[in-house]
């Protein structure tokens, strides 16, 4: 009963609500610590990510069948309802019977008083179909909550986006959120060609797509299990969405340059321009906590690169040292995190309006601190993995109107043909999940044009 996959499931759910946690992480490591079969390990995986993308949907049925309101429920009843209620709603492999039964019994180990109330509840909503009815105001009293209820949204994400992107696009991007995340990866070009890397990989059973986004990527259809390969540990790849390395080729950087990466941890971005530049020159990568220098030092290790430094340092802190010194800066900037809510959905739930206000003061401090560290001729690029325009275009516009002696940069032909046209020219791309069917991102290329 303690290693059930639905057991796992709560505790991880309870660890996330309550602690902040990341439900990738917290996944990891309770999938390292039991011995579930690949069947187990699917369908725990779907319960942690369903619930967190469907939590608000969830508590509206939860609540059309509970006489206790959902604020007064007892956190392990709401969320042992909730697993159950997504398996009722979302998933039609289970029975029915089948779902209230090994909800009870989770139940009666952890909080048996309410055993009888989870049964209850669950066997009524279990004789009915559990769907959304249309928008009506008696049910919703506004539209954005009915949007909020529909696409499991916070309500004041909705009304942002609406004013910004339209209602189309919003639920479009909102119903893409739901769709499991790609997986992708780099091949480490120091060590083995893209080619290559695909054909071992097929070799080993795995179903291969050459990335539509990333130059030197490909899309494993069936990953389970690839991190434990000789192919990882030799370090012929790193794992990396396709939005986050077209980052290092839209730097572009030269052999024998020397490129400072600002916000380095866990090191994705450092050891992709290391392996562009052939393992030359230098990559200086910066973090502000040891440990995750240690996270960069790993990955070092193992993709046995050794042109790039970590250093411990707070890149909001002007380093004179550094002036003027590097061909090349990325800012791959702390941000809301607003375009990952397909691959980490607790972040629609992490996040409120007012966390804008103080990311903004950090994306600006970085902005003109690290600006001083390019060359001139030098280039300096931002992103970030938000596709909200007042982290983004807002950023750059306000960072250019008083560093006159940066310009953007067109890096159009850097991009694959179906990214062309789309902002590269202009210096600017925003890409989209629902779209571009990769996470949501934003990169910004600049040229220091006089000193």
């Amino acid at each position: 009963m303690n290693t059930s996959p639905r057991y796992i499931a709560m505790r991880i759910l309870l660890k996330v609500e309550e602690e902040g946690g990341y439900s990738n992480l917290a996944l990891s490591h309770e999938m390292r610590n039991a011995s579930f079969s690949e069947l187990d390990k699917g369908f725990l995986t779907e319960l942690v990510y369903g619930v967190i993308e469907r939590k608000m949907t969830l508590d509206y049925f939860i609540a059309r069948f509970s006489s206790v309101p959902i604020r007064k429920m007892n956190r392990y009843v709401l969320v042992i309802l909730r697993i159950a209620t997504y398996q009722l709603a979302y998933l039609d492999k289970v029975p029915s019977y089948s779902v209230c039964d090994e909800a009870v019994k989770i139940a009666k180990k952890v909080i048996p008083v309410n055993a009888g109330f989870i049964n209850a509840v669950l066997r009524a909503m279990s004789q009915t179909k559990l769907v959304i009815p249309a928008y009506s105001k008696k049910l919703f009293h506004q539209y954005n909550r009915y949007l909020s209820v529909k696409h499991s949204m916070p309500e004041w994400l909705i009304a942002r986006w609406l004013k910004v992107f339209g209602q189309p696009f919003v639920e479009a991007l909102f119903e893409s959120s739901h769709r499991h995340a790609t997986f992708e990866l780099r091949a480490n070009t120091t060590k083995i060609s893209c080619d290559a890397l695909r054909a071992l990989l097929e070799e080993n059973g795995y179903e291969v797509q050459k990335s539509l986004i990333a130059i030197d990527g490909l899309r494993i259809v069936n990953p389970a299990g690839i991190i434990q390969t000789k192919a990882f540990q030799q370090g012929l790849f790193y794992v990396q969405d396709a939005a986050a390395s077209l980052v290092s080729h839209v730097l572009n950087p030269t052999k024998n340059s020397r490129v400072l990466d600002a916000c380095s941890a866990p090191g994705g971005k450092a050891t992709h321009l290391a392996e562009l530049m052939e393992d030359t020159g230098e990559v200086i990568a910066c973090d502000v906590f040891p440990h995750k220098l240690g996270l960069i030092n790993e990955n070092l290790l193992r993709l046995s690169l050794s042109s790039v430094h970590p250093i411990l340092h707070d890149s909001t802190i002007r380093e004179s040292s550094f002036d003027s010194t590097f061909d090349a800066v990325l800012l791959d900037v702390p941000c809301t995190g607003l375009g990952l809510l397909g691959r980490k959905p607790e972040i629609r739930w992490a996040r409120q309006e007012q966390d804008f206000a103080s990311l903004h003061c950090v994306q600006n401090d970085l902005l003109h601190t690290c600006a001083e560290y390019v060359k001139p001729g030098g280039t300096l690029v931002y992103s970030t993995c938000s596709i909200d325009p007042s982290e983004n275009q807002e950023r750059i516009h306000a960072f250019l109107s008083t560093q006159k002696a940066f310009s953007l940069c067109d890096f159009d032909a850097l991009l694959p043909e179906q990214l062309r046209q789309r902002g590269g020219q202009d210096g600017m791309l925003t890409l989209y999940p629902q779209i571009d069917d990769c996470d949501g991102f934003f990169i910004s290329k600049m040229r220091r044009v006089s000193s």
